[in-house]
């Protein structure tokens, strides 16, 4: 499974209407790619909560 599909799946469990993530893939330490050849790694995908609009916003309008 490319990285692309392990995202696409995850969303379909995370993703909801108000909602807004950050979602960050990066290579893994042992990836081809740190030696300039092509990437061959299961990199590490890490996701992030930006917007949920369940949880009240802290709003500054300095």
């Amino acid at each position: 499974m490319t990285y692309l599909e392990k995202v696409l799946e995850l969303s379909r469990y995370l993703a909801r209407p108000g909602r807004v993530m950050m979602i960050n893939v990066q290579h893994d330490d042992a990836c081809a790619h740190w030696r300039g050849l092509p990437c061959d790694c299961k990199p590490n995908i890490v996701l992030h909560d930006i917007i949920d609009a369940d949880e009240p916003q802290e709003k500054d309008f300095n």
